[in-house]
């Protein structure tokens, strides 16, 4: 039964899932730094705020890495503080098994007179270990991953994965650090996550080995690898949407900037495929912020209509709103090391303009959900019983 699409005639998911690459290994390095007490340390750490964003976290175990010795300090100094230690500390804290996976796939590197640094900071994000890319500090002093999407949405799309019953087959279009798809493969059958940029790509990958779970991962625009026969029960987006002016450049648009004036049209895309892809009471959840227009209008009106027209029900929850001056003060916060030479003075009044041109009041935090409620559907196949790694088309 064909899952996903391969132009040459095989499928490079198929190799890269069937080769064991380590796998166990890698696995074990979960496991290693339990051990260690990564985990429990870094959980106790976040515990004791309300931080509703992961950076946010990572701040807070920056910050209390002072406090702290033994084997466990060279592990949060590799981490946490971006510090080259011993390597001969790092194989005693991990061993030599786990020590060696992270070696082999570019975890760390070797920095001369026997030390070793880290590649990507470590997170411990709901309970599952994200390796990421290290952050920068902007002007008003915010942790933020330049290459790689993360942030307090993707939290909100964690907690509405952890607050869901088991599935059986769950799609993420966007996986980014590949955190949420981590959170769906421990409560789902089977689970595909699809991105577009390679170097979400790797870090799903590097995520989900780490983290002991399997899944289908696949680079590609949306569902344009997937068969078109294939049905989810669950798919979860938190697409790009972020608006920014004319000749303002952004860190990953790929990852942060909505296409279209609106910021939208990537939402558009996503809702245009979902009556293709949703199976018989299935629910997809995207995850973004609405522009609110002073004229009243509602951009999405023609693609809810169409949802509607398809037999879908779409709902949307407004999660809170944004006012245009401060989403503008965190968009030129964001980006404010790459627009150095910017003639205006005031950046942040450059995304104000650009908004008002645009007629925008403020912006609506939202979870949109669309549900299918039909009863059937067409060619759902052995899917229902199908792991993940069994879907893997060689070829169509």
């Amino acid at each position: 039964m064909a899952f996903l699409r391969s132009p040459n005639g095989r499928s490079h998911c198929r190799e890269s899932l069937r080769r064991d690459n380590g796998r166990e290994s890698g696995s074990q390095v979960g496991i290693a730094l339990e051990n260690s007490g990564f985990g429990d340390w870094y959980g106790a750490v976040v515990a004791a705020s309300s931080a509703n964003d992961p950076w946010d976290e990572f701040r807070m175990a920056q910050r209390a890495v002072s406090r702290v010795g033994g084997r466990l300090r060279s592990l949060l100094d590799l981490f946490v503080l971006d510090r080259s230690v011993p390597e001969r500390d790092f194989v005693l804290s991990l061993g030599e098994r786990s020590a060696g996976w992270l070696r082999s796939n570019d975890v760390v590197r070797h920095v001369g007179s026997g030390r070793i640094q880290s590649n990507f900071c470590l997170l411990f994000c709901l309970r599952n270990y994200v390796f990421i890319d290290w952050p920068i500090s902007t002007p008003l002093g915010r942790l933020m991953p330049v290459d790689t999407y993360l942030s307090g949405s993707s939290y909100d799309c964690a907690l509405a994965v952890i607050e869901r019953n088991p599935t059986c087959r769950a799609l993420e279009l966007g996986s980014g650090s590949g955190l949420i798809a981590v959170l769906l493969a421990k409560r789902s059958h089977s689970v595909t996550a699809v991105d577009i940029d390679p170097r979400a790509i790797k870090l799903t990958k590097l995520n989900f080995t780490v983290n002991g779970v399997d899944a289908a991962i696949v680079q590609s625009n949306l569902t344009s690898s997937l068969s078109p026969n294939v049905r989810f029960d669950f798919v979860i987006v938190n697409p790009p949407w972020r608006i920014v002016p004319p000749g303002v450049a952004y860190p990953n648009p790929t990852a942060r900037v909505g296409p279209g004036d609106d910021g939208l049209d990537y939402v558009r895309q996503v809702l245009a495929i979902l009556p293709g892809i949703l199976a018989p009471k299935g629910e997809a959840v995207i995850r973004f912020d609405v522009p609110v227009y002073e004229s009243g209008a509602c951009t999405l009106r023609p693609e809810t209509e169409s949802l509607l027209a398809s037999g879908l029900s779409m709902n949307l929850t407004i999660l809170g709103e944004v006012s245009v001056a401060q989403q503008a003060k965190i968009s030129a916060d964001t980006c404010r090391y790459l627009n150095v030479d910017v003639e205006t003075p005031d950046l942040a009044q450059c995304f104000v303009d650009h908004y008002s041109s645009l007629g925008v009041s403020k912006l609506s935090q939202v979870f949109c959900a669309v549900r299918n409620d039909r009863a059937e559907s067409a060619a759902l196949g052995d899917f229902a019983t199908a792991r993940s790694h069994e879907l893997i088309l060689p070829g169509r």
